[in-house]
């Protein structure tokens, strides 16, 4: 997952984009911010787990900077639908 400060967010797994560029207006990252995980089944019943799992923040060095700071993601099939 990159949050490009002028192209948005993409969300990418095991080399399938999930979210390709989408912009989320208002996001102003703030130092002292948590991240929390969730996951439900509705209602049935099922074991979650996160396994590998890194966190990095950093902060950008000019407005033209990634946040966090990472390689571009591949740019997703013709067919990927923008959640």
């Amino acid at each position: 997952m990159t949050y490009e400060l002028r192209e948005g967010l993409s969300v990418t797994h095991a080399g399938h984009a999930y979210v390709y560029r989408r912009p989320i207006h208002g996001w102003a990252p703030r130092r002292g911010w948590r991240f929390g995980l969730g996951a439900r089944t509705g209602m049935g019943s099922d074991d979650h787990h996160v396994d590998d799992l890194l966190i990095e923040a950093r902060v950008p060095r000019s407005p033209h900077t990634s946040w966090p700071a990472s390689p571009r993601p591949a740019p997703p099939p013709a067919n990927t639908p923008h959640l």
